[in-house]
């Protein structure tokens, strides 16, 4: 809301925003009141470099308060939404495989668009600017500031809203583009019409994927369970009834559930949709 009003979007009162602060800034103080703290390095596992750590390894490598992890996280949660890459941390550096290269192409064109867009239409003041304009500003910022919630680990939840965001500004940026070529003519128009029959396919291919991903999850997630430990056995539940309960209720319900048996899928698709 504080960027939506700095750059003059309509339809925000300071009113508003002044009390959708308050009330935020009082939940972040209500929630260290009771305990409920930010994770700390360590609390969860996350890449760094080419390899993905635990999180005992990752305290034992950098400790509580690693500026540099923090720093390292922050970039790659970033360049993660804009590049597809790193994935939870994790360069791909060993075997290049084609989901890496259709990935990464996809979202490095997409990026090149919205930051020529920014190039153009940003260093006029901002009076001048239109509701295209303001709203590709709000979306870049809620992309970095979202990119500083994954300062003690990257995961892809994390990062849902800088990818909403990130989908407005690149519409934002397309939609400008298809105008600018029919302004300049044919050499404009046609330089948008490659860039576009490149990076519609590759979005549309990428998309056609999420089904095959989460099929292949959810088996690989359903196997898991069903080769886990009873629960009496797992040292961390054995004096805790309420976690074997919970641990026996979710080991029984994720067998149950019946999953597509990823050997009926298509024998290429890891290649090209799973990272």
């Amino acid at each position: 809301m504080v960027s939506c009003l700095l750059v003059g979007l309509p339809g925000l009162a300071r009113r508003t925003v002044t009390v959708a602060t308050v009330v935020l800034v009082a939940y972040v103080v209500v929630r260290f009141a009771i305990g409920l703290s930010a994770p700390a390095i360590g609390d969860h596992g996350s890449g760094y470099g080419t390899h993905f750590y635990s999180g005992s390894d990752l305290l034992e490598k950098f400790g509580a308060r690693s500026i540099w992890f923090r720093v390292y996280n922050v970039v790659g949660a970033l360049l993660g939404v804009l590049f597809s890459e790193p994935r939870r941390g994790v360069y791909q550096t060993a075997a290049i495989r084609p989901v890496f290269i259709i990935n990464v192409l996809s979202s490095a064109l997409t990026t090149s668009l919205i930051g020529w867009y920014l190039l153009r239409r940003l260093p006029r003041t901002r009076a001048a600017w239109t509701s295209h304009d303001r709203v590709m500003v709000v979306s870049v910022v809620l992309v970095v500031v979202n990119s500083l919630f994954a300062s003690t680990y990257i995961k892809d939840e994390i990062l849902s809203v800088a990818g909403v965001f990130y989908a407005v500004a690149a519409y934002i940026a397309i939609a400008s583009l298809l105008r600018t070529c029919i302004t300049y003519g044919a050499v404009a128009f046609a330089a948008a019409a490659i860039t576009i029959v490149v990076v519609g396919p590759l979005w549309t291919f990428r998309v056609a994927g999420l089904h095959f991903q989460l099929k292949t999850a959810a088996f690989k997630t359903r196997n898991e369970w069903a080769t886990a430990r009873p629960p009496a056995e797992q040292d961390d539940a054995t004096n805790d009834p309420t976690a074997r309960a919970i641990t026996r209720r979710l080991r029984s319900e994720a067998v149950a559930r019946p999953v597509t048996n990823v050997h009926f899928l298509p024998h290429w698709g890891e290649r090209y949709w799973v990272e």
